[in-house]
């Protein structure tokens, strides 16, 4: 080996969505993916990014781009304004990483990756190898660098039971596997799921029974950007008579890109959304592909589910088929907007009660085949949960059986590979980056978590009242309280806070300042409200010179 690698996830690890992956040499550096992450809670933060800034300066030679979900291009623009670099992608990821930049009015130098054609990139020198996924155009990437090989799968499954161009062509990863590869990064979504994933084609029964089933529109949500999904269930509507229109922008966007580009077939008449609400066509003859499978606030779904789609009213005898699974964290947001949907008198249909959708991560046994088939010398896994994570790293060591050393890392560790191996030697702390409607910028973990506090168990005031002369207690608090208790059940909790509130003032030493006043004020309703009730609203304390 010339020289020492290092490497620092900063997402991915740990936890869903974010995924970016940094390897350095020296000053030199190159970037895998540049995700985003959804928000766990509705707490006005629509998607979170990482802080790249955090990463400090050097020479960044290239981005690479392994497919275009969100969670793996959704932070390029930030990626960007902290280093400029050529990115690099299949047209269809390239596609979609173009137009978020161009929403964002950032230039990228965008370089479409050419099959068989190497990428030299600074002391970098990537190849990449096709891989089945649920988005089209997805690669792993094979790194020369100082002496390492370095393999890095990105999403993928190998789909062996579909059609030849839609697997993972195996040999490619053997043939890198009998060269040696020194350092592997494995994907682990699926590493707890038995057995091997289906392809797109296994659950043509599920929605087929889902569209006999239907007496009025059939409304289908899945990934915008999976577009073998699209095709699938547009050609069932098709077949059954039904024609198709879309809601949601980037939904639209993303199919008639992949149209453009042959990686989508809509065997049914295409109407505009204002046509086929507006036309005769009936509801039984209608198929609506709706963005926002996972709930995201301003999404087409989600607003027909408030009610608030311009367009789209749900009716009686719509049904909604959910064909993707719910990204962890989010799970009690999209059962809530499904929850809406029902009453609004649609009948919903998701992963859980019918087979209507298939992963694009690999499962156990296919995450085996391919470590057998690659045997690097060091295993790191990616992408998924931590327990996600341990569960690849035991199914690597068992396969390998003591021939391969696996780290499990977390974001902002800084693992060392040199000739010595592979070591832990520092961590950088990478905020997440919140952006939503009219915000942006840098929110702690204290600060969403207080934004959680407010939504979920309200909020409480104490009016606090001192003489502007002496500073001591002058008369009783009031209390102001929003989203807390009301009625007769919060009466005595009502009493108690005021009681406390009281008797804290009264023998406060008033040489001391108003700010530790109200810090004590805070400190000792929160006890009082979780010890006594397990209550814990955001209290925020009032002083009122009198």
């Amino acid at each position: 080996m010339n020289s020492d690698l290092r490497i620092t996830p900063i997402g991915g690890l740990g936890e869903f969505g974010m995924n970016s992956l940094l390897l350095q040499t020296g000053e030199d550096r190159l970037l895998i993916d540049a995700g985003q992450m959804f928000p766990e809670w509705d707490n006005g933060v629509e998607r979170m990014v990482p802080d790249y800034g955090r990463l400090g300066s050097g020479r960044l030679h290239a981005i690479l781009l392994t497919h275009g979900h969100e969670d793996h291009i959704g932070s390029l623009p930030q990626a960007l304004e902290w280093s400029r670099a050529p990115v690099y992608g299949t047209r269809f990821t390239l596609g979609l990483a173009g137009r978020s930049l161009a929403e964002a009015g950032i230039e990228g130098d965008l370089r479409t990756i050419e099959p068989g054609v190497v990428i030299e990139a600074g002391p970098f020198r990537v190849h990449s190898l096709p891989v089945a996924h649920s988005t089209p155009g997805s690669v792993a990437f094979v790194i020369e660098c100082g002496g390492l090989v370095i393999l890095h799968t990105g999403d993928f499954k190998l789909a062996k039971t579909a059609p030849a161009a839609d697997r993972t062509n195996l040999e490619a990863f053997a043939a890198w596997g009998r060269r040696g590869v020194d350092l592997m990064f494995g994907d682990s979504t699926g590493a707890e799921t038995p057995g091997v994933t289906g392809h797109e084609d296994d659950v043509i029964p599920g929605i087929e029974a889902v569209f006999d089933e239907a007496e009025g529109r059939v409304i289908a949500t899945c990934f915008s950007s999976s577009i073998p999904r699209i095709e699938r269930i547009a050609r069932i509507g098709g077949a059954r008579g039904r024609k198709v229109t879309f809601a949601g922008r980037r939904i639209t966007e993303n199919a008639t890109l992949a149209k453009d580009l042959g990686h989508l077939t809509l065997d049914a008449e295409v109407l505009m959304l204002d046509d086929a609400v507006t036309g005769t066509t009936p509801s039984r003859q209608m198929l609506v592909f709706a963005a926002g499978s996972q709930a995201e606030p301003r999404s087409a779904l989600a607003r027909m589910a408030s009610g608030q789609h311009p367009l789209v009213k749900i009716e009686r005898g719509d049904l909604v088929l959910f064909s993707s699974r719910v990204i962890p964290g989010r799970d009690r947001i999209v059962s809530r907007m499904m929850a809406k949907l029902i009453r609004a008198g649609a009948r919903v249909v998701h992963g859980g009660c019918a087979h209507v959708h298939v992963s694009g991560h690999a499962a156990q046994d296919e995450l085996n085949e391919l470590v057998k088939l690659v045997r690097p010398s060091i295993f790191v896994p990616i992408h998924g949960e931590l327990r996600m994570l341990a569960a690849h790293a035991r199914l690597v060591e068992s396969a390998l059986q003591g021939d391969v050393k696996v780290h499990v890392i977390e974001n902002g560790d800084v693992l060392l590979v040199s000739d010595a191996g592979a070591r832990l030697v520092d961590r950088v702390e990478i905020p997440r980056r919140c952006i939503g409607a009219g915000l942006s910028g840098d929110l702690s973990d204290d600060l969403l978590g207080e934004r959680h506090r407010l939504s979920t168990a309200g909020f409480v005031s104490p009016i606090v009242f001192v003489s502007a002369t002496n500073g001591k207690w002058a008369r009783p608090c009031e209390l102001v309280t929003r989203g807390f208790l009301d009625g007769s059940a919060g009466d005595s909790i009502v009493a108690e806070i005021r009681d406390t509130v009281n008797a804290t003032v009264r023998e406060w030493a008033t040489d001391t300042s108003p700010k530790g006043l109200r810090a004590t004020i805070e400190t000792d309703v929160t006890r009082l409200l979780k010890r006594r009730f397990q209550l814990r609203p955001v209290v925020a304390p009032v002083l009122v010179e009198i």
